[in-house]
């Protein structure tokens, strides 16, 4: 028989379900992190972007409505009063100005003045608009301008500009307004500068389209790069696990590599060192199991040999408890007695087996005293039945 000590079996507690090995978590993982890290990025910077273009084109129309406001010849303008004035010299020679002011910039679509009438109401005064479809007439009430417009317009010093698109009935619009004032310092108009919203938002849509190709562009290299990162990250921890398996299927003299000074470094040392301490358990363990099967061996052939003995020395043999009760008898034994089998003479008191029974009261009052360490009595008694009947015969 050899000794020898089972280590385990790899894999065998391993939970059900699909398995992923670590490599390849960490990897989907940071390649994950890496894409969310870009889209934020790149979405981030969209948008700041967006707002600062806004924001741009914001000041660019304050800057531009504010300087037109200075072209626009305030006297002439004053002298426009009524709807019979429009298309005449003095409409003419202000609306050839907001034409001028129209075309010389960019993206402006809608160049006006306006002033309240005698109700406090916006009205408009000159359109650089020709279309009929288009042009707002002298006088005509502006009654949807923004909520902006109609609320600072009798206080309006100084040019602004509405802070998102707001719609009319010609489209949806951004404007800036400026007041422009007469030589007696006295605030003649307002002039008004629209840009569509559909300019700014194709503008937009311009820088989104550049901001989805920059994402395009970077999100494989950070994929690549973060499933590379997640593999060298994993990869120690592979190494030991790998180390782990060969262990649990017995090959204690196999050490993981050791790399790197940090926390995964220290455990491969670690690990090592509880892999040796095993090691060095399970020889003493497999020396302690082949010391105990020798022992075992050794006691079973000394039972077998005793076996052997007891049973085939040719004179009678038997073993007792103090109290007399018969534990074992050879053949010889039971022969000598006479006894069918050795059932039958177990059943007698081994006191009726002496030929003076005063002998086992001296053997019992011996070990009560202590004098016989064994709590169980052996006793090797020769009975001879020829001897016996001799004795018998002598005493009679």
């Amino acid at each position: 028989m050899t000794a020898g000590v089972h280590v385990g079996q790899a894999g065998a507690d391993r939970p059900p379900g699909r398995f992923v090995r670590l490599q390849t978590q960490l990897g989907i993982g940071f390649v994950v992190a890496a894409l969310a890290a870009v889209a934020l990025v790149v979405i981030s910077l969209y948008l700041t972007s967006r707002a600062q273009m806004r924001q741009a084109i914001r000041e660019r129309l304050h800057d531009a409505v504010g300087i037109a406001a200075l072209q626009i010849d305030a006297g002439v303008h004053s002298t426009l009063t009524s709807a019979a004035d429009q298309n005449g010299p003095a409409y003419l020679q202000i609306q050839a100005a907001l034409q001028r002011i129209r075309d010389a910039g960019t993206d402006i679509r809608f160049v006006y003045t306006m002033r309240e009438d005698g109700e406090g109401r916006i009205s408009f005064v000159v359109d650089a608009e020709t279309d009929p479809d288009e042009v707002a007439g002298l006088g005509d009430i502006y009654d949807d301008a923004s909520a902006m417009l109609e609320a600072s317009f009798t206080t309006l010093d100084d040019a602004v500009v509405e802070e998102s698109f707001y719609t009319d009935r010609w489209g949806t619009w951004l404007s800036g307004y400026a007041p422009f004032y007469g030589p007696d310092g006295r605030r003649a108009g307002v002039l008004g500068m629209d840009i569509a919203a559909a300019e700014v938002i194709a503008r937009e849509r311009r820088l989104l389209w550049v901001a989805l190709a920059v994402l395009a562009i970077i999100a494989p290299v950070a994929s690549l790069a973060g499933w590379l990162l997640g593999r060298r990250l994993a990869s120690p921890i592979t190494a030991l696990t790998a180390s782990a398996e060969r262990i649990a299927r017995g090959d204690l003299s196999h050490r993981a590599p050791v790399g790197g000074h940090n926390e995964l470094g220290e455990l491969a040392v670690a690990f090592n060192s509880m892999t040796g301490q095993l090691s060095e358990s399970v020889k003493e363990l497999e020396a302690e199991v082949a010391e105990r099967l020798q022992m075992e061996r050794a006691l079973r052939e000394s039972e077998e040999r005793y076996r052997g003995l007891f049973e085939g020395v040719p004179v009678g043999i038997y073993r007792s408890t103090i109290e007399g009760d018969l534990l074992d008898v050879n053949r010889a034994m039971v022969q000598m007695l006479g006894y069918p089998d050795s059932e039958s003479l177990l059943g007698v008191d081994a006191t009726m087996l002496y030929v003076r029974p005063e002998e086992r009261e001296k053997w019992r009052n011996l070990a009560e005293r202590g004098r016989i360490v064994a709590r169980v009595e052996q006793e090797l008694y020769l009975i001879l039945m020829f001897m016996q009947v001799l004795i018998v015969g002598l005493n009679s």
